[in-house]
């Protein structure tokens, strides 16, 4: 069993995989891979390594780069950026519920607070600066500070006083 990564449509940076015990020839001949797309075999393991399941498992984010895979720095940044404003609403609205209790509570210490992490928020993806990074290690490790908060564990306590 082998998996099969090959450019799909063929002459792009784009990337397919099929996973199957058939040779190249077979997969060409059944007109699952183009005929003149170039083609790159891995051995398939049911228990990969982290950078071989990464591979598998965002083949959208990766190229053929002579006879290997690698990722797309540029797009492996924007989908990083994505996934960070997806994390940063749910803060957003966890800072929203404790904004509401601020305010009922006439905790002006608090709200203040608050709108200083909104900020930070808000300006996440502006302050970042995936673009120096290298490999998509560094960019993996380069996790805004904002979000590494736990926004519940810091307000919660703030109302029992």
């Amino acid at each position: 069993m082998n998996n099969y990564f090959f450019e799909n449509p063929v002459g792009t940076n784009r990337v397919s995989l099929t996973v199957s015990d058939r040779s190249i020839e077979d997969l060409k001949e059944a007109e699952i891979i183009p005929k003149e797309s170039k083609v790159i075999v891995k051995p398939y393991n049911s228990n990969p390594k982290a950078d071989e399941f990464a591979f598998s498992s965002h083949v959208d984010k990766i190229r053929i780069d002579g006879d290997s895979l690698v990722f797309d720095l540029e797009v492996l940044s924007v989908w990083f950026l994505d996934e960070y404003r997806k994390i940063r609403e749910q803060a957003f609205k966890l800072l929203d519920n404790y904004e509401v209790r601020a305010m009922v509570s006439k905790r002006d210490d608090i709200l203040a607070l608050i709108e200083k992490d909104k900020e930070l928020l808000r300006n996440l993806t502006d302050d970042l600066n995936l673009s120096d990074c290298k490999t998509p290690k560094e960019i993996a490790n380069k996790v805004p500070f904002a979000l590494a908060v736990d926004y519940d564990t810091k307000y919660k306590d703030m109302f029992k006083s």
